[in-house]
């Protein structure tokens, strides 16, 4: 305990790590705070209650001609506006609430047809198959998706945006600052043993070869988890203030970016998975930091490499927007996509593992499990047979 203390001291007496979090804290606030109002157009909750409330659950063929009414009727008003005034038409904000309630009652009756006519294919699909005698890959493959999606509730109405923006948090700016405070805060915390000459001293201590680096796993550990959470917590804390959770109980597949998920979840039970998700796969990108820092005599250089392994993916992804071939495939099993939780769970992939399908999701806690414990091996080793200058 008196060693996790010592190295737990190392890394947040870092002046660095308080600059950047309070500088984080301050972006995130904004950003997230002034995204929501914009949405808002006033208060949310009331925008819930006046519009959202009475109209929540199933979505009905009530429903639906109340929407595709009530948006003709807001277009004739925009069209005579538009006319009377010589330019285009300009929505009052009560127009704008009540728009952006009809849209999502047709958007929801969509998504419950296509949810109804994805299992209307996957029975067909299966039926042939089985009539054929086609028992491979693909056959279970249709089989797994079909018994995933067949549990899923027909989508409906429902005010969720608290837990869309939690998601949408965690799955961009969240995974984002959770990389930049692990590269600052443990990407240096075996190379800085070597730039002080530290090394020779902790090597040949009682506890050098051992003891320490034990502690030092689980700093980064500790810290990690911290730091984790204080920005989970605090992106949860904004969006209960600005939107409130009503809405938990819908689908999952009524999330902006989770139409085609396969998972029968609600959203309230969703989110949770994803910070679970989110967390592990911060843990994991800090054990790799740690190993690389075991290699590196240079502080700089640890922060770099660690640095390329978090920022490559997303830079091949978000910037260049290559989404297919190795360089593709870089992304798809990398930290930050672990980190993001969401493209493990907005779709149905599966891989071929001995001929039987393993959810991308189930493949990549799987994978990085065994990898974290390769590198926290390699760890151990690294630092024990390091040569002292």
């Amino acid at each position: 305990m008196e060693l996790l203390k010592q190295e737990l001291y190392k890394i947040f007496s870092k002046k660095t790590v308080y600059i950047t979090l309070l500088f984080f804290s301050l972006i995130a606030v904004f950003l997230t705070s002034s995204r929501g109002m914009q949405m808002v157009y006033g208060n949310m909750h009331d925008f819930y209650k006046e519009y959202y409330q009475q109209y929540e659950g199933p979505v009905t063929a009530e429903k639906v001609k109340l929407a595709e009414d009530g948006i003709r009727q807001i277009d004739e008003y925009l069209d005579e506006y538009a006319e009377q005034h010589n330019g285009y038409g300009s929505p009052t904000a009560a127009m704008n609430r009540k728009g952006l309630m009809f849209n999502d009652i047709l958007e929801a009756d969509q998504r419950a047809r296509i949810h109804d006519a994805r299992i209307n294919a996957l029975e067909q699909r299966l039926k042939i198959m089985e009539n054929k005698g086609q028992h491979d890959f693909e056959y279970k493959k249709a089989k797994l998706y079909y018994s995933m999606v067949k549990n899923i509730k027909t989508p409906g109405i429902y005010f969720n945006w608290g837990w869309r923006e939690t998601s949408d948090f965690i799955n961009i700016f969240g995974t984002v600052i959770i990389g930049v405070m692990i590269l600052l805060g443990v990407s240096t915390v075996f190379s800085d043993e070597y730039s002080t000459n530290m090394d020779a001293l902790i090597l040949s201590s009682k506890n050098g070869k051992r003891g320490v680096i034990t502690a030092k796993l689980l700093a980064a550990g500790v810290y990690i988890m911290i730091v984790a959470l204080f920005f989970t917590l605090l992106n949860l804390l904004i969006q209960f203030k600005i939107m409130g959770f009503a809405g938990g109980s819908s689908t999952l597949q009524e999330l902006f970016r989770y139409e085609n998920s396969p998972y029968a979840w609600t959203v309230a039970q969703y989110v949770p998975r994803q910070i679970a998700v989110h967390l592990y796969g911060s843990l994991a990108f800090g054990l790799i930091a740690l190993l690389i820092s075991s290699l590196c005599k240079s502080g700089l250089g640890s922060f770099f490499i660690s640095g390329t392994i978090f920022g490559l993916p997303l830079f091949i992804n978000s910037i260049l927007y290559i989404k297919s071939g190795w360089a593709a495939k870089i992304n798809e099993f990398s930290y930050a996509v672990l980190m993001r939780g969401l493209p493990l769970f907005n779709q149905f992939k599966a891989y071929n593992i001995f001929g039987h399908p393993v959810l991308y999701l189930n493949l990549m806690l799987t994978l990085f499990t065994l990898i974290s414990i390769a590198v926290i091996c390699l760890t151990y080793r690294s630092f024990r047979n390091h040569q002292v200058s």
